[in-house]
């Protein structure tokens, strides 16, 4: 590590070469086989500090939800939970990435903003768009796993992902001979997946057009060949790209006042700072007290203000350019509650359901204030050189 830059310069456009030792990976973090992709209509307030506009993009609809119903046709093993099975376990359990996580992120949305959402059919991604993040061999490969309907495999997918939905929409957006609707110059990608971005950061970690800020548990590398990332504040970037990356690794039981320090202190001032032509979330919502693949406890509150302060920065940065991608989140009513907070957030409504009210049923345990505190107090001092601090 050799410090900060202190000029602030943009960078490569799609086509150009990637920074420095900036491979580009096949693989990702977090996710599932079929995920929900979410754009919330901008204002129609222009960004005028932008001197040089991208295209124009048309209003939609509030809330425009892209689905697939291929995404239901993903048959999860049996086993220990995510593990394979044991002859100590006497009922097995279906793995935790299944069908359910989509069908109630759609039965909420039906339910909760069916006046304001408009479903449209995903189209699917062309070969040179994968590309765009995944190595060609990397991609024969899946094609042929797919095809045999196999088991986990070699190559890069990572987690419980095949593809890079949120480096994908980063790197269609950039290019050249992008969707016009969608069409930017700068990208900043907000993670607050409790796992680390591992694969986004790895796509962007040589590029200064793509700011991204992970906010996850500190659970460090998974493999230190497939995996080598940690995560830690120490992975920055890289040259172009160094300062790019904001890794805020938190401590177990971080809850609803942490992450609204980190939104504060870290996302908020980092994503104006790079003034982006469009803002991405990876809305994993297994940061949750009753998730069993992460260990801290946001609550519907906390990510409903967490959806109104990424909508809120949209529209101050990027003209109300916003989507929402959902990726991890595995206990699958929870994964309800929490994105539906996501959204009253981003609508600015509150829902109340029959017998819930607008509270979470799942909240329990105190946060450990003072160790938040401490682990955000470092990762703030760490990033204070990044140029988008500038």
């Amino acid at each position: 590590l050799t410090g900060y830059p202190k000029k602030k310069t943009w960078g490569r456009r799609a086509g150009q070469p990637d920074g420095p030792n900036a491979p580009r990976p096949p693989g990702t973090h977090e996710g599932s086989v079929g995920g929900v992709a979410v754009a919330v209509a901008g204002t129609d307030t222009p960004n005028t500090s932008r001197e040089k506009r991208v295209r124009s993009r048309p209003m939609t609809p509030d809330i425009t939800v892209y689905w697939n119903d291929r995404m239901l046709d993903h048959e999860p093993p049996k086993g220990a939970f995510k593990f394979p099975m044991t002859p100590i376990v006497a009922a097995p359990e279906v793995h935790p990435d299944r069908r359910e996580r989509v069908e109630n992120v759609l039965a909420m949305l039906d339910h909760a903003f069916g006046d304001a959402a408009a479903v449209v059919s995903a189209e699917p991604a062309s070969r040179e768009a994968l590309e765009r993040v995944h190595d060609a061999e990397y991609l024969d490969w899946l094609v042929e796993f797919c095809a045999d309907g196999g088991g986990g495999g070699p190559g890069r997918a990572d987690g419980f992902c095949y593809l890079n939905n949120v480096a994908l929409a980063a790197e269609a957006a950039l290019a050249a001979d992008g969707p016009a609707d969608a069409a930017a110059e700068r990208v900043a990608i907000v993670d607050w997946d409790v796992h680390h971005g591992n694969g986004t950061q790895e796509a962007f970690y040589g590029r200064d057009d793509v700011l991204f800020v992970s906010a996850h548990n500190d659970h460090g590398s998974w493999d230190p060949e497939y995996h080598p990332q940690d995560g830690s504040i120490e992975e920055v970037g890289t040259g172009d790209g160094t300062g790019y990356t904001i890794n805020v690794p938190l401590p177990p039981g971080t809850g609803d006042r942490g992450y609204e320090a980190v939104f504060e202190r870290i996302v908020e001032p980092a994503v104006s700072g790079i003034d982006p032509d469009l803002v991405l979330v990876s809305a994993g919502p297994d940061a949750g007290p009753a998730d069993m693949n992460g260990r801290n406890r946001a609550t519907r509150g906390g990510f409903r203000r967490m959806g109104s302060r990424a909508r809120g920065l949209a529209d101050e940065v990027a003209g109300g350019a916003l989507a929402l991608v959902q990726e991890g989140g595995y206990q699958p009513a929870h994964l309800s509650f929490a994105t539906l907070g996501v959204f009253e957030g981003v609508r600015d409504r509150r829902i109340e359901l029959d017998g819930f009210g607008t509270d979470d049923p799942f909240e329990f345990l105190e946060e450990p204030s003072g160790l938040v505190d401490e682990w955000i107090d470092e990762a703030v001092e760490h990033h204070r050189e990044s140029p988008v601090f500038d």
